[in-house]
């Protein structure tokens, strides 16, 4: 599909699910979320990444 939709736009395209919104990973997704949040030897920028978060201004 992503190779369709690039042939109409002429640039590469990439399709990714958004995992946060698949109901049956909740339990999942939150005890990742409160493991790497109670990680106190990562930063901030590391536990944004470990998450998925994009990253902060300050951070580059």
């Amino acid at each position: 599909m992503s190779h369709w939709l690039a042939a109409f736009t002429g640039e590469a395209v990439e399709l990714k699910p958004d995992l946060d919104q698949i109901p049956a990973l909740t339990v999942e997704r939150d005890q990742q979320w409160a493991r790497v949040g109670a990680s106190d030897f990562l930063t901030m920028a590391e536990k944004r990444v470990l998450l998925g978060l994009p990253r902060l201004q300050e951070d580059e």
